[in-house]
């Protein structure tokens, strides 16, 4: 009777402990100067199978949070350009757990290459200038322009042939 009433606890057990899950959340931040990062990409891979569980960013403060992780062993991957990639273990035991990740260095680039297409034939499809929004909500007449879109601060023109 005691091995079959232990059977039941351990049973019991296992059921408890599987299906549990955590929540991760921190902030992501400057190592020297303590200042928040956003955008940040920050992917959590499982140890065990090496299947990316979740991705998400960094908010503009700083902070990012993952939910639903089950219980278990991960390795966290933390990039955004001109930073070093940060890759923490991290052990998902217990409901609630927060993390700090400093972000540090920065990458030199040798060279940036901008690439554009030239269009030989006809007019430009598109251009695109920054006009405040101050100036257009004067309804400033953009000459050779008929159709202006405005995005923020942001104007997208399109000609459009006079005939």
């Amino acid at each position: 009777m005691k091995h079959l009433s232990l059977v039941y606890y351990l049973v019991g057990l296992a059921f408890l402990s599987y299906g549990q899950s955590g929540r991760v959340s921190g902030m992501v931040t400057e190592g020297t100067s303590n200042q928040v990062v956003s955008g940040a990409k920050i992917e959590v891979k499982s140890k065990t199978t090496g299947a990316v569980v979740n991705r998400v960013l960094s908010e503009s403060n700083g902070s990012f949070q993952l939910t639903a992780l089950p219980y278990g062993d991960y390795r966290f991957t933390v990039t955004l350009i001109s930073f070093d990639t940060i890759i923490k273990e991290v052990k998902i035991n217990k409901p609630e757990l927060t993390l700090t990740i400093k972000m540090t260095g920065s990458l030199e680039f040798d060279e940036v290459r901008v690439i554009g297409n030239v269009v030989k034939d006809g007019p430009v499809p598109v251009a695109v200038t920054k006009i405040s929004t101050q100036k257009n909500s004067r309804g400033i007449r953009l000459q050779g322009f008929t159709h202006a879109i405005k995005w923020n601060s942001w104007s997208v023109c399109y000609p459009i042939r006079r005939r």
